[in-house]
């Protein structure tokens, strides 16, 4: 479907099925080298995801339910690549299967790398959800992630400035920091 956008640009959004979907999410968000099974857990959760994200406010005011960045998921389309047979068999064998927390789809989120631990949603968010609770994560360090070491320098001021700006009004002027 193809609409106007603001500032005379376009949207196009490619209204699919929603196993087609997934399976263009499941080889873009983890490597489809990966063991089938792994592939199967990323498409269950790929498809949950996008089940509890369809129709809310995020995306409604554009007038599609997902976008193709890790914003929502990472969408390319149609996968071609040499894993396409792993990938087919992960989501037609998961086809229809999703992940249920009192009834409703759980708000499956993930990420590509989380720094050796998850954080609880209470902490992120501010909503206590008793499937996301954080926890260390023993095989973070166990793959090779492109670009996982870096570093930032802020000064006290920069660091304040940057927690006012979200939503922190009482913070004062930072003049340490300690790690523990």
């Amino acid at each position: 479907r193809f609409t106007l956008a603001s500032g005379g640009g376009m949207n196009i959004v490619n209204m699919i099925p929603l196993d087609d979907y997934v399976a263009g999410v499941v080889p873009y968000e983890m490597s489809p080298s990966w063991p089938v099974e792994a592939l199967k857990a990323q498409a269950v959760c790929a498809r949950t995801y996008a089940l509890t994200h369809i129709n809310t406010a995020h995306q409604r005011n554009y007038g599609f339910d997902l976008c193709d960045t890790t914003c929502c998921q990472a969408y390319k389309g149609v996968y071609s690549g040499s894993q396409t047979a792993k990938v087919a068999e992960a989501v037609d064998g998961t086809s229809g299967v999703t992940m249920m927390y009192n009834g409703q789809y759980c708000d499956a989120v993930y990420s590509s790398s989380n720094g050796g631990g998850s954080e609880s949603a209470l902490n992120v968010w501010g909503k206590d959800i008793p499937y996301l609770q954080g926890k260390e994560d023993p095989y973070e360090a166990l793959v090779s992630i492109p670009n996982y070491n870096w570093s930032a320098s802020f000064t006290g001021a920069e660091l304040q400035a940057k927690l006012i700006a979200v939503g922190y009004e009482k913070c004062g002027l930072i003049t340490e920091v300690h790690t523990a």
